[in-house]
């Protein structure tokens, strides 16, 4: 079945309808396109379901689109007022305005495809328990590059120990999610490992030209989801009293207080509060744990964060009531460029002003600080975490079986 909820804050609980699909069949996948929400069943039916102009769904007669006898619509990628559609050996397209199957080509001859993700003008298709990934042009629908993925993983498995290769060499590698992000190309297997295959900035044909990053931190189980989280580009403006010499003095020795799991911080919060951590102690060395958080907090494939659906849920329940602070005054990350602060002290009219007015104003400071949209968040979803590289720690995280996410924060 299908429910439909309002997206209101005090609305969000009631159940506004609910729609089940024809037969009883199971629901593989949904995906919303041009007031549509298209349900992938397991007969290989699509089932649209249209809004109408006053808000509604059409329920009681849905289009249903007829892709193939008794064979599951594996996968529903929207692209361009088009979804893609994987079933059997074929991917179909359907045109999200006329509800029509506009064309379909064939991915193999005898093995299905499962997964599609769309980047630039090439389709990605996966094949079912294959670890080969395949290109298409999304115009001409030519078939353009195979890629293996087991490759770039074998070669990471050859470097570990013997104890933690036996742990993922007792099975082939095959594909579970595909997700395109812009400049990579991200694979999730069977394993737990997850791929990074580098694509074209410029948009254009995506092939993949450059060799694959495998991350040491993995899943212990088939990596279930991966979605990537785009910040946009924003300015903050607030005014901040400025300190006096008396108390920047009694708090040059302490630590900024650290927030407990759960409260929402944000990333240049967090790079600003790493370099003056790292300016503060004098005996950092090349090695160190500060001086290593400041230099991998954007580097390519460097887990940030995992959590389990319990700390997820205390984290909803805090950022429910946070109140977002103005970020605390702090000099630019040299090295950093996605973090550009500016200060705007209004010194001169202080000047101007003389007395008690005057020593106010020039107490108060608006602050200007723009984060610019050069970094993105990658989530993994799946069975617990391990640590590859460390033999010791992975073969005592490889029991753990609870359901996990992975936060990865990239340069773009």
């Amino acid at each position: 079945s299908l429910h439909i909820y309002s997206t209101t804050q005090s609305a969000k609980k009631q159940n506004l309808l609910t729609f089940t699909a024809p037969g009883n069949r199971p629901i593989l996948s949904i995906k919303y396109c041009n007031k549509r929400v298209f349900s992938a069943l397991d007969d290989g039916k699509v089932v649209i379901l249209r809004r109408l102009e006053d808000g509604t769904w059409k329920v009681k007669e849905p289009k249903i689109c007829q892709l193939a006898d008794n064979k599951p619509v594996t996968s529903l990628f929207p692209f361009e007022n088009k979804i893609w559609c994987a079933c059997g050996n074929r991917v179909h397209i359907i045109d999200a305005e006329t509800e029509e199957i506009q064309t379909s080509f064939e991915v193999s001859s005898d093995v299905s495809a499962e997964h599609i993700v769309v980047s630039g003008v090439g389709v990605w298709v996966s094949l079912q328990n294959k670890s080969t990934i395949r290109l298409y042009h999304t115009e001409t629908l030519e078939h353009l590059q195979d890629i293996n993925v087991a490759s770039p993983i074998h070669r990471m498995l050859d470097e570990l120990d013997p104890k933690v290769q036996e742990m993922l060499t007792d099975k082939p590698v095959h594909v579970t999610v595909l997700e395109a992000s812009k400049g990579a190309l991200w694979v999730g297997t069977n394993l737990g490992v997850i791929v990074s295959l580098p694509l074209p900035r410029l948009g254009g044909v995506p092939l993949i030209t450059g060799r694959g990053m495998v991350a040491y931190h993995t899943h212990n189980g088939p990596v279930r989801f991966i979605t990537v989280i785009k910040t946009k580009t924003h300015t903050i403006k607030s005014k901040s009293k400025e300190r006096r010499p008396s108390e920047a003095s009694s708090a040059s020795g302490s630590e900024p207080p650290t927030p407990p799991i759960g409260k929402k911080r944000s990333m240049a919060a967090e790079l600003r509060d790493a370099v003056a951590k790292e300016k503060r102690s004098s005996n950092v060395s090349s090695g160190s744990d500060e001086s290593d958080m400041v230099k991998t907090l954007y580097s390519h494939l460097t887990m940030d964060r995992s959590c389990t659906p319990e700390m997820m849920r205390q984290y909803s329940e805090d950022s429910a009531a946070e109140v977002f602070a103005p970020p605390s005054p702090s000099p630019a990350a040299p090295g950093y460029p996605n973090l550009s602060r500016t200060d705007d002290t209004k010194g001169d009219s202080s000047k101007q002003a003389g007395g008690a007015s005057a020593q106010t104003k020039k107490e108060e400071e608006e602050r200007t600080a723009t984060v610019k949209n050069i970094t993105m968040m990658v989530v993994s979803g799946g069975e617990g975490h391990s640590y590859l590289y460390d033999v010791d720690t992975a073969m005592q995280q490889k029991k753990n079986k609870e359901s996990m996410v992975m936060v990865w924060q990239c340069k773009m």
